[in-house]
């Protein structure tokens, strides 16, 4: 047998909606299924990523839209692509539908960061966790609020939600693959067990 084409799942979602706890899980599930992974992260862990992450105080506008995506470029040609090439499940906690949500938040208009992320390669999958407002709210908090894309009221925590839903209509019209997922107050580990199915799906369509 040969090896199994890789491909980029990328989980979006609103704040404190699990999406890293998720991620690990369907890692975790993946493997056990015999499956090669890769569990990684945007901003990554790179210097130009931990610069970002660490720095959504300092850098504002265009300049921390700019910061994340080189880092996602970074990311993408020198942990991701080779991770795929080898047959790999990527499953990245956040990739393109956070910057289509959040930068127009903090003032750079969705059209700049579309021509931003041009060249990037999209996700093979995008799945979006769609939360209960208050118990995501409640959650960051608990959490720490560490960026101050962050907050506690659950207002604007459905709003984000709201953002994330016209999103992944936006990727779906751009030929994307991207499939809104309803968490409402269910368990990580029921959320990642349903993930996996859909993930196993689309790796059997694309065979």
């Amino acid at each position: 047998m040969g090896v199994r084409s890789g491909f980029v799942v990328a989980l979006e979602g609103q704040s404190g909606v699990g999406k890293s706890t998720v991620a690990r899980l369907v890692c975790d599930r993946l493997q056990r299924l015999g499956r090669q992974t890769l569990l990684t992260r945007t901003p990554s862990t790179s210097k130009i990523g931990t610069l970002a992450r660490g720095g959504t105080s300092d850098f504002r506008g265009l300049e921390l839209t700019l910061l994340v995506a080189a880092d996602r470029y970074h990311h993408e040609r020198t942990v991701v692509r080779p991770a795929i090439a080898h047959g790999a499940i990527v499953v990245c906690d956040r990739y393109l539908a956070s910057s289509l949500v959040l930068d127009p938040y903090d003032s750079v208009a969705l059209d700049q960061v579309r021509a931003i992320y041009k060249g990037l390669p999209p996700a093979g999958l995008t799945v979006v966790l769609l939360g209960d407002p208050e118990v995501c709210a409640a959650r960051a908090t608990a959490r720490g609020l560490y960026s101050r894309f962050h907050t506690p009221d659950s207002r604007a925590n459905d709003r984000e939600r709201a953002a994330y839903e016209a999103v992944v209509e936006d990727l779906r019209r751009s030929g994307c693959t991207a499939i809104a997922h309803e968490v409402g107050r269910a368990e990580a580990a029921a959320v990642a067990d349903d993930l996996v199915e859909l993930i196993l799906e689309h790796e059997e369509r694309g065979r």
